[in-house]
This record gives structure tokens, sequence and C-alpha cells, in this order.
């Protein structure tokens, strides 16, 4: 087994690629193996790289173009080493980069990645990162503060971790190394390792704005998990309100590193809010992200807590006078962000003062004085009576956020309005029972369908009461209280026992309710559950059939296909009950899916396990000539089915007859 895991991808770099492989295979440490995986390259590239015959060396080519971090992931996925190794192929690894970073890693067993400084080619110019963890950390908080190409980790945290998140493409190494930093310990060697080469043509360059997009949704996130994290148990947490401006959410991160890391990093904290304070002018934007009411709602934050000291009124003086400007002067088809004007203001006047000529007294007369304060009461009444932090305001403010549309509770019409609304108001004791992926085996048995279950291997209260010895050679891990909690043993010899009791525990302490607002995991105990692995010989995934049942009828099959655990990727089809294919998602799979020879009696049984429900997915297999259950799903897409068109919403929420509130 090799030590060190090299992956480079490759994508139209045939000018550069031969210097940069020369480098890695010219390394004063030996003991690794060169994973290069060709993005289905258009130029040269890839005869350059078959140029080299170093026994070290494995290239993969690519069918298609799918992209520099699911060529990465498909990389990590087939590495040996103990670490894996970042490697650029336009850039220029120095001599003694894997020798200093594997050395300084085997010292250190509590950190989970290092990175390194670089050069820039054809200058004198160096990087100067920061190098202890928390200098890195406080540096995450704006950005990213570990270059890339100079990364080196740990395999087993990296594929913990799940490798890079591909819905951030252009900015995964910023989300990679700030995921790092909560994990564990990231550092920086102070030494050059790397020669970075700047040209037209890198993601930085070329695709410069999405990258800045993608970095302020990562930035945000971080900054919220940091600071959650961190904080003193009496500290109220933040949230998107308080963080919408990027600069004040990384002033309240340093704040919090003042009190429970180290106190200098208040002076820093100090320094950054005073300017954006004394930068406050007209062009920034009236709204919470990246506007003055972000900036006011995280200083609100700040003098409530007592981080900083002053009078509410004077601090945010400026920020409320240019509110109240703008409000005065409202053009009817101007863009204005009303929910976030709507919680600065209720903020600002619900303040418990001490006072008697409070703010609340000055803020309440000027909104009547400008007849806004009236006449938002009369159109939103519910922002004033429920406090925003509750779950159903964050359920709105996401649904919101993710789709552009206000969420009705009221009058749900779609699929994806009539689901949140089964998910507050339908809680069925059944419901609970059936999304537990224990106890629905109970449910199955109970309808007289025990012969599709997959055979159990055992239940148990935590991953380290698993005997492996005992276990069969192939076998499905799984959590019972959510989704996506799963690991799949093909070769119980080469199985990582460790690494899956770490992944199995830490699930079973996460809340799945509060994560994804599905509140019928809320009263679920967790459990780990193993079950037989299933398989069809030749093929590398299992073909998934969701049945789509509304009132106990099922309407329609959803067919998943080509499923890859790495890139997270599937191909979907949509068909009638009489296997006519339909045209219900946005992107469909061209291939026509062959006609199970059981289909009638997969619509059986999905017609009598869904018989109780308004609306329920069952989730079916069909191997070696048998049908499988796989499971009932309540929430498709955490409620937000984003990969159907508009139309099929429409559709399905017309088909869906909404039951009494339970």
């Amino acid at each position: 087994m090799p030590k060190i895991s090299v992956i480079m991808p490759v994508y139209n770099a045939g000018k550069f690629v031969s210097e940069a492989i020369l480098s890695i295979l010219n390394q004063t440490f030996v003991d690794f193996e060169f994973i290069v995986v060709d993005d289905g390259s258009t130029d040269n590239s890839w005869d350059v790289i078959q140029t080299f015959s170093d026994d070290r060396m494995i290239t993969i080519r690519n069918g298609k173009n799918i992209g520099n971090c699911k060529s990465r992931n498909f990389g990590i996925s087939k590495s040996k080493g103990k670490y894996v190794a970042v490697m650029d192929a336009d850039d220029i690894a120095l001599p003694d980069r894997l020798w200093k970073q594997y050395n300084y890693m085997e010292s250190n067993p509590a950190t989970v990645a290092i990175g390194a400084q670089l050069n820039f080619l054809g200058t004198e110019r160096k990087t100067e990162m920061p190098v202890t963890y928390h200098e890195i950390c406080a540096g995450l908080l704006d950005n990213s503060r570990v270059m890339h190409p100079t990364l080196f980790v740990r395999a087993d945290v990296i594929k913990q971790l799940g490798g890079y998140d591909e819905q951030y493409k252009y900015a995964s190494d910023y989300d990679l190394a700030c995921r790092l930093s909560l994990t564990g310990k990231i550092e920086n060697l102070p030494d050059t390792c790397v020669v970075y080469r700047l040209h037209p043509d890198q993601i930085s360059h070329a695709k410069r704005l999405e990258q800045q997009e993608y970095a302020d949704v990562i930035r945000q996130k971080y900054q919220i998990a940091f600071i959650n994290s961190h904080k003193s148990a009496q500290l109220p947490e933040v949230g998107e309100d308080e963080t919408g401006y990027p600069a004040i959410g990384h002033v309240i991160g340093l704040y919090i590193m003042s009190e429970c890391i180290n106190p200098s990093f208040r002076d820093q904290a100090d320094r950054l809010l005073g300017f954006n304070l004394d930068n406050l002018h007209s062009s920034i934007p009236i709204c919470i992200k990246k506007g003055m009411l972000g900036i006011g709602s995280g200083v609100m934050y700040l003098l409530r807590n007592h981080f900083v000291s002053g009078d509410e009124d004077e601090v945010l003086e400026n920020i409320d006078d240019a509110l109240y400007n703008y409000i005065s002067n409202y053009q009817m088809n101007s863009d204005f962000d009303w929910e976030g004007s709507i919680y600065y203001l209720r903020q600002r006047a619900l303040m418990p003062y001490r006072k008697k000529t409070s703010v609340r007294l000055k803020i309440t007369k000027a909104l009547i004085q400008l007849k806004f304060y009236r006449k938002t009461r009369q159109l939103f009444p519910k922002y004033f009576q429920r406090k925003t932090n509750s779950v159903y305001f964050q359920v709105k403010a996401q649904y919101m956020r993710l789709t552009g549309k206000r969420l009705s509770y009221c009058f749900p019409r779609d699929m994806n309005e009539k689901l949140h609304w089964l998910t507050r108001y339908w809680q069925h004791p059944l419901k609970t029972k059936c999304a537990d992926k224990y106890l629905v085996r109970e449910y199955v048995k109970e309808c007289g369908c025990e012969g599709i279950l997959v055979p159990l291997v055992g239940v148990y209260n935590s991953a380290n009461d698993i005997d492996f010895d005992a276990l069969p050679s192939k076998f499905a891990l799984k959590c019972n209280h959510g989704y996506g909690y799963n690991i799949l043993c093909k070769d119980k010899a080469n199985f990582d026992k460790e690494n899956a009791i770490a992944r199995l525990n830490g699930w079973l302490l996460e809340d799945f309710s509060k994560k994804a607002f599905e509140f019928h995991y809320s009263k679920i105990v967790p459990k780990v559950i193993c079950e037989q692995y299933l398989e069809v010989p030749g093929e590398k995934s299992l073909v998934d059939y969701k049945i789509h049942c509304f009132n106990g009828e099922p309407a329609f099959f959803i067919v998943c296909t080509e499923r890859d655990s790495v890139s997270h990727s599937v191909v979907l089809s949509s068909y009638s009950l009489t296997w006519e294919k339909l045209s219900l998602m946005k992107n469909e799979g061209d291939a026509e899916i062959p006609k199970p020879k059981l289909l009638e009696e997969m619509i059986a049984y999905a017609r009598i396990l869904s018989k109780p429900f308004p609306y329920v997915r069952v989730d079916l297999y069909y191997v070696k000539g048998k049908i499988y259950f796989g499971e009932l799903t309540f929430s498709p897409s955490r409620n937000i089915m984003s990969s159907y068109k508009d139309s099929t919403l429409k559709m399905m929420g017309k088909k869906l007859k909404l039951p009494q509130k339970i």
C-alpha cells in the first residue's frame, strides 16, 4: 500500500501537464501512487500523459468532461494511500514537497490536513498564508486560507467528509478547507512547496463571478457553523440575518474567538467593525444579504450580547435613517426586501431597553408617521405575531431562498407547498413509524408483504456493538432515523471498520428532523441496521423504482439508474403504470428502460403499502426476478422537488387531496 495518493485531474492542459507530471515523479519521497484523471480533454493532454510509463502512475480517462470536482472525487475513490495530496495539471511541485508534508503529518497526528506556501511562476512573489490552526480558522471566516494546490490531507478524513462538495464546483476547495477545519486541526507549512502558474484559462480567471457566488454561500455557511459551535452556551445562535453582511459575520466570528481562544482576536475584530461602520454609504443596498440591514442585524447581536458597548440608537442611526428614507420614497415597482426590513424593524422595536425614553417608542412613532408600520401589519400580520426565529419562519425563508416563491400554508397548490403542509399539519403516528427504516419492517409485515423485505442481518443501538466478524462478506449498513445514512460493503476483507464506526456513531447523534425540517423523524429512536447486500451481476448499481402514490393509489414511476456513490449522480426517467415513457422531470435519461417482468406485482405492493397515506412514495428494487422493499418516503427532496417540471408539480398538487389536520 502506498503512503501517499497524489490526485491530479487534467483538462486541456497539454501545454503544462508534462512539467506537472515530472515534478511529481521526481519527488525525493518515492512511496506514492500518482492518479491522473483526464477529464475528457479535447487537446493533446491524453497523448502527453500516455508518454509516461512510471509504475507509480495510474491513468484514467473520463468518457466525457464531468468537471474538476467530480474528477477529483473519482480519483479519491480509487486511492489507496494513507494520505491524499492535491496536484493541479498546470502547477509544479518542488522536489521535497511530499517529503516535507508527509513527515509533518506523521509527527503531528492531531493534524488532519496541511497546506504550504507557493511561489508564482516567473515572479518573486510568494504567498504568506497563516501557519497556525486558529489563524487559519479566523481567515476562513473571510476567504480560503489554504492554497489548494498544496493541500495534503489524511485519506480517511477526506473520505469520511465525502470529498469535494460538487454543488460548489468553482469554489469547492474553499468549502473543503472549511469542513476540514470544523473536523480537526488544519495548518500551513511556512515553506514553499509548489510553484503556481497564472494563465487566463484557470477557473479563478474564467469563472470568477460564479466562483465568487459560490464562495459567498460557503462563507456564510462556515461563519454560522463556526460561531454556533464555538460560542458559549449562554449566547443565542446566529443565523443568516446576523451573518447577512459577510464582513459583519467575520467580525462576530472574531469576537467569539477572542472569548474562547485568544483575546488578541478582539483587536482585529474592533478594527474591522470600525471600518465597516465608518464606511457606510448610500450605494450599500437596503436589505439583509450584503446590505445595510445585514450590518444592522449583526451589530445588534454584538451590542445585545456585550461584545461591544454603545448606545444602539446612536450606533445604528445611519442605518435607521437610510431605511426610513427608503420607505418614505418607496415606489411600488421597485425591488424591496420586505422580509428583511420587517425582521430588522421588529428586532429594533422589541429590544428590552432600560431607558424610559426607549428606542421602541422612537421607531414606532417614525413608522406610524410614514404609514408603513400600519400597512405592513395589515399585509403581513403573521410576521408581528410570531418570532422570526421560529422553525416555520426558517422553513419559509428556506423555501423562498431555494424556489424564489413564497410558501403558502393557507392555500397550498403545487406539490411542494402541499408536502410542506403535510409535514406541518399531518403528524400521524403511523407516518413516524414508517419513516423509521427499522420499524417500517413491522408495517410491511402487517400489510402481508413480508416476502419483499430485504433479509435483516442485525440491529444495533451503537456502531460499537457491531460484530463485524459475524457479518457476511457483503452487507449494507444504515441508520434508521433519516436518509443518506448508508454504508455499503462489497468486500469485508478490505472494509474500513474504524471509519464506518465513526461515521455511523456520528450520524446517530444527529437530529435529522432539525437538519431537514422533516418533523416525522423527531420521535425515532436512532439505531443502526444491517441488511443483506443487494446486487445484480454485471451492473454497477441497482435500478430503483420509485412509485408516487396519492391517497392510496399509485400514479407513476420515477426510475433511477446509473447511480454513482462517488459523484452522487443518477439518471432519472419517468414511466406510466403501463410503462409508457413520460417526461415529468427537467432532465431525463434518453435510454429506454426495460419493463420489469413483475410490473403488476410492484404496482399491487405499492397500492397496499400506500393505502393509509394521503401521499407516499414507495421505493422498490427488482433483483434477479424478485421484488425487494426499499423504503417509504414522505418528503422527497426535503419537500422541494427541484428536479421536477413546474407542470408536473402542479399535476401532482391536483392529485393530492389534503386530509384533516392531526
